[in-house]
């Protein structure tokens, strides 16, 4: 996220500010010379640029054995700092920028002896060394990025709370989910491992970008292709549901990043030190937003290729010289949480259920492993980071203060006054980085808030964050997800199957709570009711036959069908009212596929629209099977004059062939009718030609 760190930037006319490269600029050894404040204070930065490059100069003689020639480059270290430099200068706090830029030039010395320790036999000498612009903590320490002859990108992160590791590493809690699962589920890992002589710090394999990109709207996305759509959002909801089952948040952007691994595209956190927030949901990850109460959108999984970014510098230089706050975002021209799809959409609408079978799946994973789970917790998580307010007000405090705006960054907090440590802290310059112990009453409150109940806000936020984009019903027989939102609300129901059984869950929410649902088992209706509902099938048949046969002329046949169709759905509405839908548990498969041809042949749109509603009621009830369900919603569709969404409905074009009522999706309707248990449209278009073909023959026949 950002933070007072970067060069000084520009002001634009446009509504976002560019981040430049780099702004100080030098040769192989050499110094910048250039000013880059105008003003009185040009004297002042040089002084503090040489020194910075002074000392650097001499760290790389120090470390030369480390370090292959032109390894350490002055812009690349002193490019986080510079922001915070300019606007301590500005305020006359010499002694403070001068304190950080030596802790800058401390934790690159540190990086470098620990790496020569851990790393150098395996990887050679260093051929680069970038701090990173991110937020600082500890004294303007800041995650180092570490280039090698032999062994590829490392990143050295200080990082006191547990967390990362415990989480992500080769024993952490992701790696004994993905054995405990048996193959249900597969979270990414990350290569990580402590100094071995300074336990706070960490060593991680940097995270290469995918290979595979494309540009939408001058950002540039993570790319996949049509066939990996459905096992990337697949996985992506398995690390969803696994964050939000853990309680991990602060997964913004910039925190997960893709990358391609064993041949596909997934997505990585890189952060997981705030964790243990049990029944939050998934909005509270970061992973997703709630647009009602945030007004921050970069989340770590993103639905739009948006041109601002929540990174880059909080301070500039303005036309006069003097550091003011920035007051716009910054723009970014590519993005590490940005997925794009072949059809050109972004993020997981189009693949929604698999995205909520993938966090379902992994929720009750760990629910089910919960005691192991805090078990390797207990060992290996003896402390945690925590915030007593967003870091974004952090920043904002920062800015505020390089901007003259207060004496005291302390001043400008929103909120609660600031605890000692979190003082100290900010006034040093850095956002404050809060650690305390986990006791064991803390994982075992964990563990006994992990339920069935507590996945509800999860699966909700998934669905609610893409509402937009999603059509009023999904339906997925093969992940066995349904979803049926309330149109204009906030309204909605997920039916889920759970992973290696029948047994269905139903979410039901809206504006204030979500309510869990079981299904119980029903007892089976007295023969009767199967047998005339069969009898009721069968006399219809036989009239709609007939009627075919001439066409559709015969007003006499025509008006037995309205009387036996309106008898019978009497009879039926009467059976819903006492018993429910007649599903298969009360009257057996073919009895309760004669109920749902039996709705679609109703007459009357707000009948039909009544018992349509029962239909999905029992449908996500696992009490209709969908490709019945599908026929009654396209009838109801045509008898409203609206397009159909599954493509039952036929009609005689002009040249008297078959054609589909209106289609409300062309583009989608085979992955619409797959989804549904449904054969391809084509063939059920032959096998309707072929009926109609056979009933005008025996028409003639006869």
């Amino acid at each position: 996220m950002g933070g007072p760190s970067g060069p000084p930037i520009s002001l634009r006319d446009d509504a976002m500010q560019r981040i430049p490269l780099p702004f100080l600029r030098v040769g192989d050894d050499s110094l910048a010379t250039e000013a880059v404040v105008s003003g009185p204070s040009d004297s002042i930065w040089a002084t503090y640029e040489q020194a910075f490059g002074a000392d650097l100069n001499l760290l790389a003689h120090d470390l030369g054995e480390t370090l292959c020639p032109g390894a350490l480059r002055l812009a690349d270290v002193a490019y986080a700092e510079s922001a915070m430099a300019l606007g301590l200068i500005q305020r006359g706090r010499h002694d403070l920028a001068d304190w950080r830029r030596t802790q800058v030039l401390r934790s690159v010395r540190a990086a470098l002896e620990c790496y020569a320790r851990d790393r150098m036999t395996a990887g050679g000498r260093v051929t680069g060394l970038t701090v990173l612009p991110t937020e600082s903590h500890h004294g303007a320490r800041r995650p180092i990025l570490i280039r090698t002859e032999r062994d590829g990108a490392w990143m050295l992160k200080e990082r006191p709370a547990a967390g990362e590791q415990e989480i992500l590493g080769p024993d952490g809690a992701f790696a004994l989910l993905n054995v405990l699962s048996q193959g249900t589920i597969r979270l990414p890992l990350l290569e990580i491992e402590r100094s071995s002589e300074l336990p706070d710090l960490s060593w991680q394999r940097y995270v290469a970008a995918p290979e595979s990109t494309t540009t939408i709207d001058g950002v540039v996305a993570a790319q996949i292709g049509p066939d990996a759509a459905r096992a990337t959002w697949l996985a992506a909801g398995w690390l969803a549901g696994a964050c939000a089952a853990l309680g991990v948040t602060d997964l913004g952007e910039d925190n997960v990043l893709t990358r391609e691994h064993a041949g596909m595209l997934e997505l990585l956190p890189i952060d997981t030190e705030l964790l243990l927030h049990p029944g939050m949901g998934l909005h509270r990850t970061m992973l997703t937003r709630d647009g009602r109460a945030s007004s921050n959108h970069h989340t770590g999984i993103e639905t739009s290729p948006r041109a601002c970014t929540g990174g880059g510098p909080i301070v500039h230089v303005n036309q006069s010289g003097a550091v003011v706050r920035r007051d716009r975002s910054c723009r970014r021209t590519s993005s590490r949480s940005l997925i794009a799809n072949s059809d050109g959409s972004v993020g997981y609408a189009r693949s929604l259920t698999d995205f909520v079978r993938g966090i379902v799946d992994a929720w009750v994973v760990t629910a089910q492993h919960r005691d192991a789970v805090a078990s390797t917790l207990h060992e290996k998580l003896p402390r945690t980071r925590y915030l007593t307010r967003p870091t974004a007000i952090y920043t904002d405090a920062l800015a505020a203060w390089l901007a003259g705006e207060v004496e005291d960054p302390c001043h400008a907090l929103m909120g609660d006054p600031p605890n000692p440590q979190e003082a100290a802290q900010l006034r040093d310059g850095d956002v404050p980085y809060l650690v305390r112990d986990v006791d064991s009453a803390e994982i075992d409150r964990w563990r006994d808030g992990l339920t069935l109940s507590s996945l509800g806000p999860v699966v909700r936020d998934a669905v609610e964050y893409v509402r937009d984009a999603l059509p009023a019903l999904s339906v997925d027989v093969g992940t066995g997800v349904h979803i049926l939102l309330t149109p204009h609300s906030r309204q909605g129901r997920a039916s889920v199957t759970l992973p290696g059984s029948d047994r269905i869950i139903v979410f039901t929410w809206d504006d204030s709570r979500v309510r869990l649902e079981l299904p119980e088992p029903r007892a089976a209706l007295p023969d009767e009711f199967t047998d005339r509902l069969l009898r009721i099938q069968r006399t219809d048949g036989h009239l709609r036959n007939l009627w075919t046969a001439t066409e559709f002329t015969d007003d006499d046949l025509r008006v037995k069908l309205d009387r036996l169709t309106a008898s019978a759905l009497t009879w039926l509405e009467d059976v819903i009212r006492h018993y429910g839908w007649p599903g298969a548990d009360l009257v057996g498969e073919d009895a309760a596929r004669a109920a749902a041809q039996l709705v679609q042949h109703a007459t009357d749109a707000d009948r039909q629209g009544h018992l349509v509603d029962s239909m999905l009621d029992a449908a996500l009830l696992g009490r209709v099977a969908w490709a019945d369900m599908a026929g009654a919603l396209d009838s109801l569709a045509v008898l409203r004059k609206q397009p159909q969404f599954f493509g039952t409905k036929f009609e005689k074009g002009p040249d008297g062939s078959l054609r589909p009522y209106q289609l409300a999706d062309p583009a989608r309707i085979e992955d619409i009718r797959s989804a549904a248990g449904l054969e391809p449209l084509d063939d059920y278009r032959a096998r309707l030609n072929h009926y109609l073909t056979q009933q005008s023959t025996e028409g003639v026949n006869r």
